[in-house]
């Protein structure tokens, strides 16, 4: 398997897991990076926050509400949390801690916690209808 030249690198660490930007922008393309600080409820450490407002192909349409599903037991924000899809990326291969085909990246904001970004993948969230 081929690792994918991604802007971000998913780690994890304590809770869940934190996307990290890389040197490398290449599929950012023409996005641009929203960006803020915010406090870490955890450690009451300021932390800078990214995201994007771009709505990839085939994606769930940006202000899309949507809820958490497949949440991994560690994960700060778990099954049934809503929330709204504030843009995406496209997100080319396989998680390999998960084995999963990621179709997508997206950056929403939950309910429980507006003021904060956060990435996830496909595979833990679905569209409310």
């Amino acid at each position: 398997m081929t690792k994918p030249n991604l802007p971000w690198k998913v780690a994890t660490k304590g809770r869940g897991s934190v996307i990290k930007l890389a040197p490398t922008t290449t599929m950012l393309g023409n996005s641009t990076l929203k960006e803020k600080i915010v406090t870490d409820p955890r450690t009451g450490m300021p932390v800078i926050v990214v995201w994007v407002e771009d709505q990839a192909e085939g994606a769930i349409a940006n202000g899309t509400k949507i809820r958490k599903r497949n949440a991994d037991p560690d994960d700060t924000v778990q099954n049934g949390s809503t929330g709204t899809v504030l843009g995406s990326l496209v997100y080319p291969g396989e998680l390999p801690q998960h084995g999963l085909n990621v179709k997508h990246l997206y950056f929403i904001e939950w309910d429980e916690h507006a003021d904060r970004p956060v990435g996830t993948i496909d595979h833990k969230i679905e569209e409310i209808t």
